[in-house]
């Protein structure tokens, strides 16, 4: 069961939906998740049926659109890591108000790009008491560099520098295409194709700015003030969209308690979908209830949850 509801970051209102265990008794209150997409992403896709398996386990789990993004307000499709990061925090506050939260345990769970928001924000913000990132990214310059050969790179830099001279001159930053600042690879570009069939208003372009914007987004120079709140990084052993080296910096960099769990022979989106989902969300419920149950959380034991001994994953 969920709801609709909108909060302000920024006075900007955003759009959320409420995801609430089936049970719930009148004035109980739940550990809870802020649940947070990915690079242009909004909350339709891939965000519903994670909350929806979070709140089986007991936890109330929260999506929502960053600001410029699905349902929420604000320029559209307009994408500034750091104000993403002002996004979740308050997304926390508005959490913590309502009435089946726990608000003293609100954890955050971020999918790809949303791993590097989740990991930044976690480092700044004391009240994430536990944070999961799944195939997430990490420094945002190594990340848009590693997706270009040196030479596209170079010819990239210079676009930006150009885009920078026409913001200050006219107050406007050129629009390109999302791929254009994101480089996919074949599979990105055909699940790119498939979102924007399935949800019309999947973000097609961006200003330019959206790149200058990722390259100054270090999630690497604050990960290690998470802890010792806990952090869970779970990645597709050939994810060439996010490379393991790319979010290997920030496990280096973050302190205990954390744990690196890799899905051998797994791409990028495979992880949202059977078998690779199931793993991913029993690790993922078992790092929660270990850091920060939920009011009814026994364990893996009463749960239903199991740890899938088909996948074989690695983790340290």
């Amino acid at each position: 069961m969920s709801k609709r509801l909108t909060f302000y970051s920024d006075g900007i209102r955003l759009a959320g939906y409420l995801y609430v265990p089936d049970g719930l008794k009148q004035g109980e209150r739940r550990s809870s998740l802020v649940l947070c997409g990915g690079f242009g992403a909004h909350q339709e896709r891939f965000l519903p049926e994670m909350a929806q398996y979070l709140t089986r386990h007991g936890y109330v789990a929260f999506t929502f659109d960053y600001r410029g993004f699905g349902e929420s307000e604000g320029p559209r499709w307009r994408m500034v890591p750091q104000e993403q990061v002002r996004d979740i925090s308050n997304a926390i506050t508005f959490l913590g108000l309502q009435e089946e939260v726990d608000a003293g345990s609100i954890g955050l769970l971020g999918i790809s790009f949303g791993g590097a928001n989740v990991c930044y924000t976690a480092g700044v913000d004391p009240r994430a008491r536990c944070t999961v990132s799944i195939v997430g990214v990490g420094c945002g310059e190594s990340w848009l560099k590693g997706l270009r050969r040196a030479w596209e790179w170079q010819s990239f830099l210079d676009e930006l520098a150009e885009d920078r001279t026409q913001r200050a001159l006219t107050g406007k930053s050129r629009v390109v295409e999302r791929l254009h600042i994101m480089v996919p690879d074949p599979s990105t570009q055909e699940m790119a194709k498939v979102a924007q069939q399935k949800y019309p208003g999947t973000c097609t372009h961006m200003p330019l700015e959206t790149a200058d914007a990722v390259i100054s987004f270090h999630p690497e120079e604050v990960v290690g003030r998470i802890s010792p709140r806990a952090v869970l990084f779970i990645v597709a052993g050939a994810d060439v969209l996010v490379p393991n080296e790319n979010t290997l910096e920030l496990y280096r960099r973050a302190g205990e308690p954390k744990r690196w769990i890799v899905l051998p022979g797994k791409q990028h989106y495979e992880v949202y979908s059977p078998p690779a989902f199931d793993v991913v969300m029993a690790e993922t419920v078992a790092w929660y209830q270990q850091h920060m149950p939920s009011a009814s959380s026994q364990g893996m034991e009463g749960t239903g949850l199991q740890r899938s001994p088909c996948e074989k994953s690695t983790s340290w």
